[in-house]
């Protein structure tokens, strides 16, 4: 009579190797107000995630002079604290601390996605850009929504969706620091971001495009953004959004 059969029990070699590694960056400057609903988002974009990627998120401290820091260290975000008062170098400086982290996958199978501190994500933001990694695409870009208009005069509104028109599942020519992402190699070989102080995105997305033709722009990936009058790039979203009235 044969002896039974031991079990044999999980082992290491058993346990799912998640196929992706997915950096999220968010650059901060006194954004302790708005940091926690930004980081609650993207707690459960990458919870939609946890089968397939193992998710590091990344808060880019720059000469802040409030409580971001902590905010972000209470939300469990990796903070980098850095004194730039420079959007492209801030983000360019969480994208280096995460790749010289350890347990990072090969640069191939790692996705830096990149948004604001002012921003919240929907559930399915992490899933959506893996899905579309997964079909070959290096980089995408997305759009965005405004969560309120309350801070603008009447007509801001019906400006904004003239002038920022899309449609679902159409391309774009909207770039968006807020709504980006792109596979680490093809980061690096573009060279990363560059240290500018605005349109920092549209200088990444020129030179993505321009090193590989597998680059989307999808209205089918968006956020919402804050609506708010003042932000903290002079010239950026929310001087854009104070412009489309004055400038009509």
């Amino acid at each position: 009579m044969s002896s039974p059969t031991a079990r044999r029990g999980p082992s290491v070699t058993d346990a799912v190797v998640p196929r992706w590694s997915v950096v999220v960056v968010v650059p901060a400057h006194d954004e302790a107000a708005l940091l926690p609903r930004c980081l609650a988002s993207i707690a459960v974009a990458s919870a939609a995630v946890a089968g397939r990627a193992l998710v590091r998120i990344f808060v880019v401290a720059d000469a802040c002079t409030d409580a971001t820091g902590s905010v972000a260290r209470t939300h469990g975000a990796g903070v980098v604290e850095v004194d730039h008062r420079n959007v492209g170098a801030a983000r360019a400086s969480g994208v280096a601390a995460a790749l010289g982290a350890s347990a990072m996958a090969p640069a191939q199978h790692t996705w830096l996605a990149s948004t604001d501190a002012d921003t919240v994500v929907p559930p399915d933001w992490l899933d959506h850009q893996l899905d579309l990694a997964d079909a070959g695409f290096v980089a995408v870009a997305g759009v965005v929504r405004v969560d309120s208009f309350a801070d603008h005069p009447i007509g801001t509104e019906s400006a904004f969706a003239a002038h920022y028109v899309t449609e679902p599942g159409a391309t774009h020519t909207h770039v968006h620091g807020a709504n980006i992402g792109a596979r680490a190699d093809a980061y690096l070989r573009a060279g990363g971001w560059e240290a500018l102080g605005l349109a920092e995105e549209h200088d990444l997305w020129r030179r993505l495009r321009a090193a590989n033709d597998r680059c989307l722009a999808t209205a089918t990936l968006w956020v919402t953004t804050s609506g708010r009058a003042k932000g903290r790039a002079d010239g950026g979203f929310a001087d854009l959004l104070a412009g489309l009235v004055e400038g009509s």
